[in-house]
């Protein structure tokens, strides 16, 4: 019984440690608008599982120390050229809201908006797999 106390107590004593570690080192900073704009937007639109769609970049520094995934979106259309074309659009008036801040799955976020109001996020450490966009763009 000591031992199972000893071992729970280790374990418990432990795991702040092990939670702090899978979250990445905070970014110093967020991308610009600025600096995002420059670097633009994927004619590769994702539509998402509400059926609007998603477009980016992934792996850019966008003028940090630091790589971002960018995701913009969701634009109702019903092609994606028809999607790209809001997504440009709507890169024009790319605005910083906040961040970074601690985001979903181990993430730090970057938030942004548009005058036409869609939502923007940078992402760090970058996005690597498949996630739903969605995850990303919902404040």
């Amino acid at each position: 019984m000591k031992t199972y106390f000893f071992a729970a107590t280790i374990l418990a004593l432990s795991l702040p440690q092990l939670v702090q570690a899978a979250i990445p080192p905070q970014p110093q900073r967020c991308p610009t608008a600025a600096a995002i704009q420059a670097v633009g937007v994927s004619r590769n639109m994702i539509q998402d599982n509400d059926g609007l769609w998603v477009t980016g970049r992934r792996n850019q520094k966008y003028g940090t120390t630091d790589d971002w995934t960018f995701l913009i979106g969701k634009f109702p259309a019903t092609t994606a050229n028809q999607a790209y074309t809001k997504a440009v659009t709507a890169m024009t008036t790319l605005n910083f809201q906040m961040g970074p801040l601690n985001g979903p799955l181990s993430k730090w976020i970057c938030w942004y908006s548009t005058a036409e109001g869609y939502t923007a996020t940078a992402i760090n450490p970058p996005i690597t797999s498949n996630v739903e966009p969605g995850v990303f763009l919902k404040k």
